[in-house]
């Protein structure tokens, strides 16, 4: 089981968080794009743990970095 201190959000939480729209992580999930994330009938949630790692892997120091 998933460690007692994990907090889960939900879409419309990372879409603010992130300061995108939630219609931009459906499309996520549709392509394989996003972080990992658990359906709970039809409730999707993320685990912020791994919205942190998802977005730390997408940091760049510079425009010249892929």
């Amino acid at each position: 089981m998933a460690d007692s201190n994990t907090e889960f959000l939900t879409t419309n939480e990372v879409a603010t968080l992130t300061r995108t729209a939630p219609q931009t992580w459906r499309r996520y999930r549709c392509q394989g794009k996003g972080p990992r994330y658990t359906r709970i009938g039809t409730k999707v949630l993320y685990r912020s743990s791994d919205l942190q790692a998802w977005l730390d892997a997408r940091t760049v120091e510079n425009t010249a970095q892929p």
